[in-house]
């Protein structure tokens, strides 16, 4: 998800004037940049919340006070006077804070409603991400026309600028490398993460050809999971996200590989000593015979041992499955804490 880079170039200029002298090219860009530096923090904070996993919709009173704030602030630009008879550093300005409005009403008003949708399908969750990433992509494009008008206006008016960028600029510009590799990652984390609540749904309801199924898809989900992640290299020489999701490719091959087939065996057994349950007690007394009874019997110790692996199996599954969600979650809020703002 590409985020916010940087706006303006750093108008640090060689010699110092008032800032309240709107004559001087140097502090009419600072004019500018006092309207535009706090916005930019303040919709840093809500798109890379978003970004992280927070609900758009929980923060959307962000989003909204986000809108009031760029249509004053657009309402003051517009009453910004020339700059000798030139006007395209104003006009940009007021281009930018215009475009960040419509991806506030636009993109991010889509994001809130693919979000409700995307944890019900790889689909979805992909069609979601990718929602984010052209809301960065517009965010970006709109950035860049600004930083190039006012590299422009610095030029044509002689302000001799000291720095390439802002330093929040080039956090922001690291962050949305961050944020484009970890969806990348999440993406291969999340079809199998998906495709075994479909394995635990088919097994939950005792469906023996849907549990089949569904085994062989995560098995080949977790199989093409791990062949991508060898093809992803870490991240600021920071393998730790990789890592954790290895991990649960692993545990969720082991599970399609090996315990699926306890669940199935079970369901199966059961079937079995149901059928011969029922013969035996449709049978009179003078019918039961040794042959019949020693089948009856035989059924329920099958039954009470495929019980006994089944209830085994899920108790240790469940615990690898926490064991390794945690760590895939810490490992996440690790990493972006430690890359992304």
């Amino acid at each position: 998800m590409k985020q916010l880079t940087s706006l303006f170039i750093g108008s640090i200029l060689a010699f110092s004037i008032s800032a309240q002298d709107m004559s001087n090219a140097g502090t009419y860009m600072d004019y500018f940049n006092e309207i535009y530096e706090p916005i930019q923090k303040d919709m840093w904070d809500y798109t890379s919340s978003v970004a992280k996993g927070k609900k758009a919709k929980k923060i959307d009173k962000k989003r909204v006070e986000l809108l009031q704030t760029y249509a004053t602030a657009e309402s003051k630009v517009s009453r910004a006077k020339a700059f000798e008879d030139d006007t395209s550093l104003r006009d940009e300005v007021e281009k930018w804070l215009k475009t960040c409005q419509i991806i506030l009403n636009e993109d991010y008003g889509k994001i809130m409603d693919l979000e409700e949708l995307s944890e019900s399908s790889y689909d979805n969750m992909e069609a979601y991400i990718k929602a984010r990433q052209l809301a960065g992509d517009h965010m970006e494009e709109a950035n860049a026309n600004l930083s190039s008008a006012t590299e422009t206006f610095a030029r044509e008016h002689g302000v001799k600028l000291i720095e390439s960028e802002s330093k929040l600029g080039n956090k922001l510009e690291k962050a949305g490398e961050v944020f484009d590799y970890y969806d990348e990652i999440y993406l291969v984390f999340f079809k199998p993460y998906k495709q075994e609540m479909y394995l635990m749904d088919a097994v939950n309801s005792g469906d023996v050809p849907a549990i089949e199924q569904n085994r062989k898809m995560l098995l080949d989900d977790a199989v093409e999971a791990q062949d991508k992640l060898k093809e992803i290299n870490s991240l600021n020489s920071d393998p730790t996200l990789v890592d954790a999701a290895k991990e649960m490719m692993a545990f969720y091959k082991d599970e399609a590989e090996k315990e699926a087939l306890v669940y199935k065996e079970f369901f199966m057994t059961k079937e079995r000593f149901e059928t011969v349950k029922a013969s035996f007690e449709a049978l009179k007394k003078k019918d039961q015979t040794q042959e019949a009874v020693d089948e009856y019997n035989g059924a329920i110790n099958d039954y009470n041992a495929a019980v006994e692996a089944y209830n085994e199996t899920n108790n240790s599954l469940n615990e690898q499955r926490e064991k390794a969600l945690n760590n895939w979650n810490k490992s996440v809020d690790k990493f972006l804490s430690k890359h992304a703002i």
